[in-house]
């Protein structure tokens, strides 16, 4: 798990790849393009990279 978003965030879309964010509730830095998705804990992270994502 990182905790860079230019770092980590930014860094895979540069690479190409699709990118998930785990908030832990804090917002997402407004002057950064955000991540392909967001979710709040590692939990839903599991489901979404599974491809078990309620919430969409």
């Amino acid at each position: 798990m990182g905790d860079s978003p230019v770092l980590d965030v930014e860094g895979g879309r540069a690479a190409g790849l699709a990118t998930l964010w785990v908030s832990r509730g804090m917002d997402w830095p407004a002057k950064l393009t955000p991540p392909d998705r967001t979710v709040r804990d590692v939990v839903a992270a599991v489901h979404v990279l599974r491809g078990e994502d309620p919430g969409r």
